[in-house]
């Protein structure tokens, strides 16, 4: 069963996933054992099967696995983890995919998505870099954004370090990941900087909105329930931010300049 971490108010440690978490919160210094439900938790969290095994494949032995780390924008450390694939010399300068992982912005890991870094750095013969982005609820918008665009410029300044070719970087993701991937290709061009080569975007959240008719036809009985997309939006977004002053700025606004 993978383990999830069930965002509350104060400190917390979640259990194993299910319909219904146990959280123990101490805003004030004394446990208070609560429960709370998901919607569609059960659906959403499940051990790996057949049917997700394209989106986690098993890991694949790579040329090269290293762990880095690089300062945040709030100073702190980040956490990356780059791969180098099979049947690439050592002195070449590989393409570079920067690749966010998916969690609605809440959830997931580096080691979520190893076994996917593994197999594209391999059939890309590529160098894919891994973020350990920071997450909601603790870290909302625009942590994500940030983290993510600081180590596309790292990446950038830094290919000749890290075996890149700086004239070959993408960026790309699942889920809420290419959602952060796709923010950042905006944020590249309005910067100018880097001049990606292409997106990646593994079934992409590109409106935030929540108006299209799939999301009103296909919101419940699925894998992701209207409801659960609200609940990740809710920590993402606070409700005490003004979303549509938010989607305005960089990052999040990006992706709803048109509305």
């Amino acid at each position: 069963i993978v383990a999830v971490r069930v965002p509350v108010a104060g400190s917390h440690r979640s259990t194993r996933a299910s319909t219904k978490f146990e959280v123990y919160s101490a805003p004030a210094g004394s446990k208070q054992k609560l429960s709370i439900e998901i919607p569609g938790a059960a659906r959403v969290w499940r051990p790996p099967s057949a049917s997700t095994a394209a989106i986690s494949p098993e890991p694949a032995p790579v040329a090269e696995i290293r762990d880095l780390t690089m300062a945040r924008p709030d100073g702190r450390t980040l956490s990356l983890r780059l791969y180098r694939g099979t049947a690439t010399a050592v002195e070449a300068r590989l393409p570079a995919l920067l690749f966010f992982h998916g969690g609605g912005w809440v959830l997931g890991d580096l080691d979520v998505v190893h076994g996917a870094c593994t197999v594209l750095a391999n059939r890309a013969y590529a160098i894919v870099v891994s973020v350990d982005y920071r997450l909601a609820p603790e870290h909302p918008f625009p942590a994500a954004v940030q983290d993510c665009w600081a180590v596309t410029r790292w990446v950038a300044d830094n290919a000749a370090v890290i075996g890149a070719d700086p004239e070959r970087i993408a960026v790309g993701g699942d889920s809420a990941g290419a959602c952060l991937a796709a923010v950042v290709a905006l944020m590249a061009r309005d910067e100018a900087y880097p001049a990606l080569r292409f997106q990646l975007l593994l079934y992409p959240v590109t409106d935030t909105a929540g108006i299209s008719s799939s999301r009103q036809e296909k919101g419940q009985g699925y894998l992701l329930t209207t409801d659960l997309l609200r609940w990740f939006y809710d920590h993402y977004v606070p409700e005490e931010l003004d979303r549509y002053a938010t989607r305005r700025s960089n990052g999040w606004g990006a992706m709803n300049r048109s509305r």
